[in-house]
C-alpha cells in the first residue's frame, strides 16, 4: 500500500484535535521505520499548533514542507488559479457577496419579525460572523484527497525516496493549521528565524491534480544557489514543469512565512482561465494521482543528491 492509499483510507479527514493526534501518530511512526528522527513541536504564543518536524530545519539546506490540517465545509469551492488574477478576485468578491446575502436574508426576517432596530443590528453583526467562523472552525469537510492530502502524501513520498546517504541537508515538516491562516507555519518561522530569513523552504500544496507543476518561488529565494538546482531537477518528461518568476500570481500557502520559500503546485489548464485547481473545499475533492506523487519524490530525491 503506498502512503497516498494509506491517507485516503485511515486518515482522510485532519480536523478535529482527535484526528489530527492521530495522523501525527501515524506520520512519527512512518518516519522512525524510514529511519528518521521526528518531533512534535508546538509553536504560537498563546494558541499552540502542534508542526510536526523531521530532521533539523536549522541546519538543513532545504526544508520540504506540507500541511496536514484538512478544511472545513465551504459555502463555495476554493478557486485557486494562480496567474488569471482578475476572474481570481471576482471569484474572491462573489463569495464575499454570498456572505453578505445569507446575512441579509436573516437580518431582514429577524427583522420582521421583531420589529426592533436594535434586533436587526445585532442579527447582523452576529450571523456575518458566524459565517466566518464557521469558514474555519465548522464542520469538516470530508474529501480532501488534493487538499492536501497529496502534499503530506509527496511529502512522506520523497522521505522514503531520498537514500540515508543524502539526508544530512534535508529536513522536513508537516504544518498544523495551514486553513486557519497559515497559523502553524507563521508561528513556527518566528520561532526559527535562520529558517525564515535564510533557509530555502519548498512547500507542497494541492499537488495531486494536473499534469502541469508549477514553482513559484519568492524573490529572495530565486538568489539561493539550491533554488537552480531545484528547477534543474525537476525538468522530466512525465509532466510539465513552469517556473513562475515575473508576473503576478494569486497563490498562496505556507511559503509566504519565509523569506526563501518556494511554492509547489499542480494545475490543470484550460482556456480563457488558464491554469486552476479544481474541487477544493468541496465534495468532489476525491481525486490525487499517484503519478504526481512519485515524479516528485524522484525529482525531489535527485535535488537532494545535488545539494
Amino acid at each position: 500500500m503506498t502512503v497516498l492509499e494509506e491517507l485516503l483510507e485511515k486518515y482522510p479527514v485532519r480536523h478535529s484535535r482527535e484526528q489530527k493526534e492521530a495522523f501525527r501518530a501515524y506520520a512519527l511512526q512512518k518516519a522512525r521505520d524510514m529511519g528518521y528522527k521526528g518531533r512534535v513541536e508546538q509553536n504560537g504564543r498563546f494558541v499552540k499548533h502542534n508542526n510536526v518536524v523531521f530532521g533539523d530545519p536549522d541546519k538543513a539546506v532545504v526544508t520540504f514542507t506540507a500541511h496536514y490540517d484538512t478544511p472545513s465545509v465551504h459555502l463555495l469551492p476554493s478557486l485557486l488559479i494562480p496567474r488569471n488574477v482578475p476572474v481570481f478576485y471576482a471569484w474572491q468578491l462573489l463569495s464575499v457577496a454570498l456572505l453578505l446575502l445569507i446575512t441579509l436574508g436573516v437580518t431582514m426576517l429577524v427583522g420582521a419579525v421583531l420589529q426592533k432596530p436594535s434586533a436587526v443590528l445585532w442579527t447582523f453583526v452576529l450571523v456575518y460572523f458566524g459565517l466566518l467562523f464557521l469558514l474555519n472552525y465548522g464542520p469538516a469537510n470530508c474529501h480532501n484527497a488534493n487538499n492536501n492530502t497529496s502534499g503530506v502524501a509527496a511529502l512522506l513520498t520523497t522521505m522514503e525516496a531520498i537514500p540515508e546517504e543524502w539526508r544530512g541537508k534535508v529536513a522536513f515538516i508537516l504544518f498544523d493549521d495551514s486553513e486557519k491562516g497559515k497559523q502553524g507555519s507563521s508561528c513556527y518561522s518566528k520561532t526559527h528565524l535562520q529558517v525564515q530569513c535564510v533557509k530555502t523552504v519548498i512547500n507542497l500544496d494541492c499537488v495531486g491534480v494536473g499534469e502541469d507543476v508549477l514553482v513559484i518561488p519568492k524573490k529572495l529565494a530565486k538568489m539561493r544557489p539550491e533554488y537552480m538546482r531545484l528547477c534543474s531537477a525537476l525538468q522530466g518528461e512525465e509532466r510539465g514543469v513552469y517556473v513562475l518568476e515575473k508576473g503576478l500570481n494569486t497563490y498562496t500557502s505556507d511559503h509566504d512565512c519565509f523569506q526563501c520559500g518556494v511554492g509547489i503546485i499542480a494545475c490543470k489548464k484550460t482556456s480563457g482561465i488558464g491554469w486552476y485547481v479544481p474541487h477544493l473545499n468541496t465534495a468532489k475533492d476525491t481525486q490525487c494521482s499517484q503519478e504526481n506523487i512519485d515524479f516528485l519524490a524522484r525529482r525531489f530525491s535527485a535535488f537532494a543528491r545535488m545539494l
